[in-house]
């Protein structure tokens, strides 16, 4: 009886030792030959080979087409596809069956753990934690893509949660890279230099990753988002010294990260969309030394988007801002926020009109968004994340201006805009209530008490009620409605109103506060406003420049759609006013990138490219697919041909895409990534030491 239960003793341990075994080897294989076992779980792949067979003309003129339209433009993020928008040297990570909702992704994850482990030289660490952390941004991205087609919601809440679990690990990494960075200084000065520029640089990858995110998020509902947001904000912080310790001039910083973006935003759109990413990333900095750099950067892009955009012909200018008008925002919250900026530096009053218009389509997106908050513990949890600066409340403020303004006003929407009021200023009641004073720190402070609109007055007057009897409080309403009537253009004071009850409303609150003189004007102000952010934006490319154009005569908005006249160009220097266009070669990198992407899937199914291209190509595509197993190759004589005249064709179809004029080939580096010289930083110039908080 002894001997048998010997035997079976050790009959367990070697079943222990083997298990064990395959367990070390499988580790083993994941941290050295990690995408020889992704392919293995990936299975067989139908991976066609190049040919000699040369793409037909029709079907590669299509498709050039398309990748000029795409790098003018930019991708389109609210149909976005994480395969097709990585690099392709990612495409096999991004293909991924063992992604954070499988349990083997622990032992992918310790692989690569391991690497990390054992490399001690601090410049390959720094190089190897990016790489992987680009890899697990990509396969966390892929998760999300693939649960947003779940219906299940019970596996699909369980998915998003283990996906905000891998983001706010991905997010914290910049700490550790700081950190190393950090140390290594005191010892090696140019090794850490070294070290920041290798961080710096990923600020493409960064950014492209968050700009897929934005286009995920909606398909996901609110307390999905929230839980995604939350882990996002990780690293904000982090990253954002990141980028300013390697570039604290705010004209080089501006310059690298908006190319970084080009290929993914499109060459048109660079300068608003890094302004958005910049200015979370100023929000999410610790200190004003922090800020300045990248708030300067944010100034100068507007700046130089409004003097690129205004150097176009008419009508290529007019399909550029029509397009952005008609892009469904990402976040609204940090959408409106920018927007906000983005009309306060404009002097154009053509684009703050436009600028406008991009705020009410914003809103009309936001009121969605409200809706979904139907329980008071998601109204909790979108205030806690929201909302931390009395700025972060002027959204709502114009939400219930906006709703206020409808003639069949939903009362579930209004009731839910009053509940989230309502428990916005008392979370900033907590934060200021026992020192108000504090809230000189703000961004609302720094803003409203220099260039004031009807939103900041509304803020200021709730703010009051909010934190009563507070002299501080009561006095910086004072101060915000002074200032406003100050800054009220006098040629527009004969302006007739015919107030509402809501305008007269708000107007009784700070009437004593406005010299009779003044009060006809705020009236004028506040209906403006209210005019502007209620507009339903017409989907046509025409009926918005009808709209436009018909804002751009009235009397009654143009007492808000004047410039403030902030001193930024004061504050930088002149703004180059180029307009960028993608050269051939990036054409033809961009051309080769998608015909392998359309031949390159199963036969039969259709890929987001193909779906893009006529119908017609579309059947030529399948043709060619069932005469061939490989991907036919691209002939760059006939990109250069077809470049050159892809101007004219949508000069003829403005409506389609922007106009781009593609010069000839020439021998140039792709941008598709930041590149930054291995000496050190340039030296930032003296900055005024009061920079206006837009």
């Amino acid at each position: 009886m002894a001997a048998k239960k010997t035997f079976s003793s050790r009959k367990k341990k070697k079943i222990l030792w083997i298990f064990l075994g395959f367990f070390l080897l499988f580790v083993l294989l994941l941290t050295f030959f990690p995408s020889s076992l992704e392919a293995f779980f990936n299975g067989f792949k139908d991976l066609r080979p190049k040919s000699n067979t040369v793409l037909p003309i029709d079907i590669q003129k299509a498709i050039v087409t398309e990748a000029v339209k795409e790098l003018t433009q930019g991708v389109d993020y609210q149909h976005t596809d994480i395969v097709a928008q990585v690099d392709p040297q990612d495409a096999q990570i991004a293909q991924s069956q063992i992604l954070a909702d499988n349990p083997l992704y622990f032992f992918k994850k310790s692989g690569r753990a391991v690497q990390e482990f054992l490399t001690f030289d601090p410049l390959a660490k720094t190089q190897l934690i990016l790489k992987h952390n680009s890899w697990e941004a990509i396969e966390t991205l892929s998760l999300l893509q693939k649960t947003s087609k779940q219906n299940n919601q019970i596996i699909k809440g369980l998915a998003v949660n283990s996906a905000a679990n891998e983001i706010a690990q991905v997010e914290d990494k910049f700490n550790q890279i700081l950190s190393l960075s950090d140390k290594v200084s005191q010892t090696d000065k140019d090794k850490a230099r070294a070290i920041n520029e290798v961080a710096f640089n990923y600020a493409e990858k960064y950014f492209r990753d968050e700009l897929i995110l934005q286009g995920l998020e909606e398909k996901f509902d609110d307390s999905e988002v929230i839980k995604i947001e939350n882990a996002r904000a990780k690293g904000l912080g982090a990253f954002a010294k990141i980028l300013t310790n390697y570039h604290p001039d705010p004209q080089i910083l501006a310059r690298e990260v908006a190319n970084s973006l080009a290929s993914e935003t499109g060459t048109n759109y660079k300068e608003l969309k890094t302004t958005e990413l910049l200015q979370e990333l100023e929000d999410a900095s610790p200190d004003e030394s922090q800020k300045l750099p990248l708030r300067l950067s944010q100034y100068i892009l507007v700046e130089r988007f409004e003097k690129k955009v205004l150097a176009m012909p008419t009508v290529k200018r007019q399909v550029v801002l029509d397009t952005l008008v008609n892009e469904l925002p990402g976040n609204p919250m940090r959408e409106f926020k920018t927007f906000s900026r983005i009309r306060r530096v404009f002097k154009s009053r053509e684009l703050i009109i436009y600028a406008d218009l991009y705020k009410a389509k914003i809103l009309e997106h936001f009121e969605s968004r409200v809706l979904g908050l139907s329980s008071s513990d998601l109204q909790s949890q979108f205030i806690t994340n929201w909302v931390r600066d009395p700025a972060d409340l002027r959204i709502l403020e114009a939400l219930e201006l906006r709703a206020g303004a409808q003639k069949d006003t939903d009362p579930k929407l209004a009731g839910l805009i009053k509940s989230l009021k309502t428990l916005g200023y008392e979370q900033i009641a907590k934060s200021y209530g026992t020192d108000p004073e504090k809230l000189k720190d703000t961004l609302f402070y720094e803003s409203a008490t220099l260039y004031p609109d009807v939103l900041d007055i509304k803020v200021a007057v709730d703010l009051d009620k909010a934190l009563g009897n507070s002299g501080f409080v009561k006095n910086l309403e004072n101060q915000v409605v002074d200032k406003f009537v100050a800054n009220l253009p006098l040629n527009l004071s004969g302006v007739a109103v015919n107030a509402s009850e809501q305008t007269s409303s708000l107007l009784l609150e700070i009437k004593a506060d406005i010299p009779l003189a003044r009060q006809n004007e705020v009236l004028a102000a506040i209906t403006a406003e209210i005019t502007l952010d209620s507009i339903q934006v017409p989907e046509t490319a025409s009926a918005i420049n009808n709209l436009v154009n018909s804002l751009e005569q009235s009397q009654d908005i143009a007492i808000v759609t004047q410039s403030v006249q902030a001193p930024i160009e004061e504050i930088i220097s002149q703004a180059d006013t180029q307009v960028s266009a993608p050269t051939a070669q990036e054409v033809l990198q961009r051309t080769e990138e998608l015909t392998e992407d359309i031949f390159s899937a199963p036969a039969g199914q259709e890929t987001l490219t193909e779906q893009a291209l006529p119908p017609i190509i579309q059947q030529e595509i399948q043709q060619v697919q069932q005469t061939t197993n490989s991907t036919p190759q691209v002939n760059p004589t006939l990109v250069e041909t077809v470049v050159n005249t892809v101007e004219q064709t949508q000069t003829n179809t403005p409506a389609a895409a922007p106009e781009v004029t593609v010069p000839a080939p020439v021998t140039q580096t792709p941008v598709t990534t930041t590149t930054t010289s291995a000496s050190a930083p340039e030296a930032p110039p003296a900055v005024e030491p009061t920079v206006p908080a837009l």
